[in-house]
């Protein structure tokens, strides 16, 4: 709300436990942003590995208990998790990925290159670019030479940021 933002359609490549999802939503929920997330995951998790993550610590006990309740239906169909988030779980690759939506924002949350190497391909990078809106926003923790030239290689602008703590640096890649 403070930036002036209304809603956000998020795109997340690797979905993997919801903590991106629900640290998300969490801060959509508390400033009044509509969220409409789409999370693609290979191979989802089972609800109860979902459920010993401990993140209901971490976010509202009511959009933990919505997700938590609603984690496998999202896989599918779109579910509704608060008053203002919707949540659709693609479980399927990310080349086998087509929508006709436009994101603002795609996290791509893959582990390393060496651990999922068909992920850190230009034609996967080029997908991701084609997802985005016109200025839209990749980030992600990877901060190697060679992924950033290859998303520079596909059109993005790439800029090199502070990490979290844990991570010294992560990188955000600009549609242009």
């Amino acid at each position: 709300e403070k930036s002036g933002l209304k809603e956000a359609k998020i795109l997340e490549v690797g979905f993997g436990t919801g903590l991106n999802f629900l640290i998300t939503a969490d801060f959509c929920s508390e400033n009044n942003i509509q969220l409409d997330y789409t999370g693609i995951e290979a191979h989802p998790l089972e609800p109860e590995m979902i459920g010993d993550t401990g993140y209901g610590g971490y976010i509202s006990p009511k959009l933990w208990n919505s997700f938590t309740d609603q984690y496998a239906e999202s896989q599918k169909s779109v579910v509704h998790i608060g008053k203002s988030c919707s949540l659709k779980i693609e479980a399927k690759k990310m080349l086998d990925f087509n929508s006709n939506e436009r994101f603002d924002v795609v996290y791509f949350d893959a582990f390393a290159p060496q651990a999922q190497p068909e992920l850190w391909t230009a034609d996967v990078f080029a997908r991701m670019y084609a997802a985005l809106r016109p200025e839209g926003v990749l980030v992600t923790y990877c901060a190697q030479g060679a992924f950033k030239r290859t998303l520079k290689q596909v059109g993005f602008q790439v800029e090199r940021l502070q990490g979290p703590p844990g991570k010294r640096e992560m990188t955000r890649a600009t549609k242009t």
